[in-house]
């Protein structure tokens, strides 16, 4: 009897740790998803105005009507579609772009908009797989051209 009851008691606690361990890694993954935005955005703000935009249109990106070229407000929560700023020729944000990390493959999606008061709007979404299903973090900021300069 004594022997059934540390058996359950160590399945119990190997049950646990296991749990543990897989959110402690969901929360490593989260961070870096973070770090990776956190990373596109300062590179954005490090651009003249010229250069704040997108180099293309990725035509399955998540967020985005490409046929239209707009960021969907239904989709971002914002209060109106924005028009995507694209110039294919001094536009230095990627449109799509993958990073592995320990492990994790992580897809960066960026996009560029121009928001109703004149300011670019710079939107980062990142998607990563964990247990099972996609986990997703997003970040943004408001550029101004005066900021830029």
């Amino acid at each position: 009897m004594a022997s059934f009851i540390v058996v359950v008691l160590f399945a119990g606690f190997g049950r646990s740790m296991g749990t543990a361990y897989l959110g402690s890694k969901e929360n490593a993954a989260t961070q870096e998803a973070t770090a990776l935005g956190v990373e596109r955005v300062e590179f954005a703000r490090s651009l003249d105005w010229a250069h704040i935009a997108m180099s293309g249109v990725a035509e399955d990106a998540p967020l985005i009507d490409p046929a239209e070229q707009t960021l969907v407000a239904a989709d971002t929560a914002l209060e109106t579609n924005e028009p995507l700023v694209v110039d294919s020729a001094d536009g230095m944000i990627e449109p799509v772009g993958t990073e592995t990390v320990d492990g994790v493959a992580y897809t960066v999606w960026s996009y560029v908009s121009e928001d109703p008061n004149g300011l670019r709007r710079v939107l980062v979404l990142i998607q990563w797989a964990a247990n099972g299903s996609t986990s997703t973090h997003r970040t943004s900021t408001l550029i101004s051209e005066a900021s830029t300069r």
